[in-house]
């Protein structure tokens, strides 16, 4: 069984291809700095353009909501955590 990790980042993204990469690669490097292991959810809500494609080549564990709201999006995304939070 995978060990839990110090730290989850929840990103709920609609159609966020075109910023998605900078943001996901400015979490991997605070997770570098502060040495913890770091889960990055990116939770797909609703997206029509290559939001899921770029968190999957970024190495985020990527979960879909059809439900478009941030609300619905923060909630799915916090559900998915390997930790209760």
């Amino acid at each position: 069984m995978d060990r839990a990790p110090d730290i989850t980042v929840v990103i709920a993204a609609h159609n966020e291809e075109r910023r998605l990469g900078r943001c996901l690669a400015s979490v991997r490097a605070a997770a570098a700095d502060c040495q913890r292991e770091v889960e990055v959810i990116v939770v797909d809500n609703c997206s029509t353009d290559g939001t899921a494609a770029v968190a999957h080549a970024a190495g985020a564990r990527v979960v879909v909501e059809r439900a478009l709201g941030a609300v619905k999006a923060k909630e799915i995304g916090r559900a998915s955590c390997r930790e209760r939070v």
